[in-house]
């Protein structure tokens, strides 16, 4: 990592370092929105814009590969639902941080209030409750 990022990293003292090799995290706490698929830079070529500069990590953040799309794109305009990536994202920190506490912390629908939306539509928020039963479907799915 120092070799990609060098500079850009930040500095340790011996004692900080050792503060840090002896502690463990009491919890994670996680917001979560969207995802993005990622391009590895170091490997192949990337077009130049945000990610693929060397501060960035060598890596490119993408809403499409090819013509597939990481989600359903939300009224926010770079928010994707994405339940398969949630998921993928809760069971890596599962297996890489064993018996630490996670919390979502926060999480939403990207949905603009329009002016021509009805009462009746504001109280029956379809695409919101989808949404939070597709993202809770997939928690409890990560939690077994």
């Amino acid at each position: 990592m120092v070799n990609i990022l060098g500079p850009a990293l930040p500095q340790f003292s011996s004692n900080e370092v050792k503060n840090l090799e002896n502690s463990r995290a009491d919890f994670i706490g996680i917001n979560h929105y969207t995802s993005y698929f990622i391009q590895d830079c170091l490997t192949s070529a990337c077009n130049t814009g945000h990610g693929a500069f060397k501060a960035e990590g060598f890596a490119h953040k993408l809403d499409r590969k090819g013509n597939v799309s990481i989600g359903e794109l939300t009224d926010v305009d770079w928010q994707h639902i994405d339940l398969e990536g949630f998921h993928k994202m809760l069971n890596y920190l599962k297996d890489r941080y064993p018996n630490i506490r996670i919390f979502i912390t926060e999480n939403g629908f990207g949905d603009l209030q329009k002016p021509e939306t009805t009462d009746k539509e504001l109280l029956h928020d379809t695409k919101r409750i989808q949404y939070m039963s597709g993202y809770l479907e997939a928690l409890q799915a990560a939690m077994r």
